[in-house]
């Protein structure tokens, strides 16, 4: 599509679908982590949330690679 507009009613939607599933992914994670984290050292929450944020990413790339 090089070189071609895009009609900004697709544009927005595919956006909206992409923002809105990468939302959805990152407010789940308090509740996948929560109890495995409670009482945990902070060095090992940390590596626990950097792990699972860039899963997220990842999925979303993988979404995006997709093309939807």
């Amino acid at each position: 599509r090089e070189g071609k507009l895009l009609p900004a009613d697709e544009v927005k939607r595919v956006w909206s679908n992409r923002l809105a599933s990468l939302r959805d992914r990152i407010l789940m994670i308090p509740d996948r982590l929560g109890a495995r984290l409670a009482g945990r050292a902070e060095a090992e929450v940390r590596l626990v949330l950097r792990d699972e944020l860039e899963g997220v990413l990842k999925g979303i790339h993988a979404d995006a690679q997709k093309g939807w």
